[in-house]
């Protein structure tokens, strides 16, 4: 499923592009990129720092 989810903002963005505005399809994938990596990160970024 990951990998699949890693290729997601590539694909996204060259059918936007062929699809719909050029910048349109940035802005939509830097959101859905900045959403994937809040997915992936959720655990590391709620764990507590220890030092």
């Amino acid at each position: 499923m990951l990998f699949v989810l890693a290729f997601l903002p590539i694909l996204l963005l060259i059918v936007l592009s062929l699809l719909r505005n050029v910048s349109e399809a940035v802005f939509v994938v830097f959101a859905v990129t900045t959403g994937l990596f809040f997915f992936w990160a959720r655990d590391w970024l709620s764990t507590p720092v220890r030092w």
